[in-house]
């Protein structure tokens, strides 16, 4: 049960992380990669990003996923250890 636990966690990472890289493709995230290396020398000043509601409510999904995340695997660890 360990183990298909383990496998399945891995497969579920393996797929979200490869649903974000074509994600990021599809959007054009990787078109600009020269400029970002050039940002540093521009002498504009960028505007302060302001947070609407649409970004609070995706910031508060993204760290419930992380949270969750990370207590499923923190509880496997400890199921793990302890001695049945």
């Amino acid at each position: 049960m360990f183990l298909t636990f383990w496998l399945g966690w891995a497969l579920v990472g393996l797929a979200a992380a490869t649903w974000l890289f074509a994600w990021a493709v599809r959007s054009r995230q990787f078109d600009e990669a020269r400029r970002a290396a050039l940002l540093p020398f521009d002498d504009v000043t960028p505007q302060r990003p302001s947070f609407s509601r649409k970004g609070r409510l995706h910031l508060a999904a993204l760290l419930t996923i992380l949270g969750l995340g990370i207590a499923l695997t923190l509880i496997s660890l400890v199921l793990a250890l302890v001695p049945r």
